[in-house]
């Protein structure tokens, strides 16, 4: 493997990219879903992305990694991909709970209110 081919520091390049926008804007909500639906479609068309690069590898790459199995596109695309959205579902799960525990704060504050306008 040919680690200084400037596809593959651009696909690791990418990788980085989208894990440093997961990670910085992990409380921005909207965008974390958004990358998540574009690493979703990713993975899902990874077979054909490996198809096509497999007909096509010498017009970029010096040699042929993508065999008709996609271990090299699963392992070196996929993997990567898969371990930002397993971040992204996790941090997900954590927006959700603090979301649930700031509207559960609320309705116990507004019930504590209405309590003592009753008592009034």
């Amino acid at each position: 493997m040919n680690w200084t081919e400037p596809w593959l520091r651009a696909l690791m390049g990418f990788h980085c990219l989208l894990f440093l926008v997961a990670i910085v804007w992990r409380k921005n909500v909207d965008l974390q879903m958004a990358v998540l639906g574009v690493v979703s479609i990713l993975v899902f068309c990874s077979e054909q992305i490996n198809a096509l690069a497999g007909e096509n590898w010498h017009s970029f790459s010096t040699q042929n990694y993508f065999d008709e199995h996609g271990a090299f596109a699963g392992a070196l695309f996929c993997a990567p991909l898969l371990c930002i959205a397993f971040f992204q579902l996790i941090n997900l799960l954590v927006l959700a709970g603090s979301a649930l525990i700031t509207a559960k704060r609320l309705q116990l504050s507004k019930k504590i209110s209405d309590d003592k306008k009753k008592k009034k």
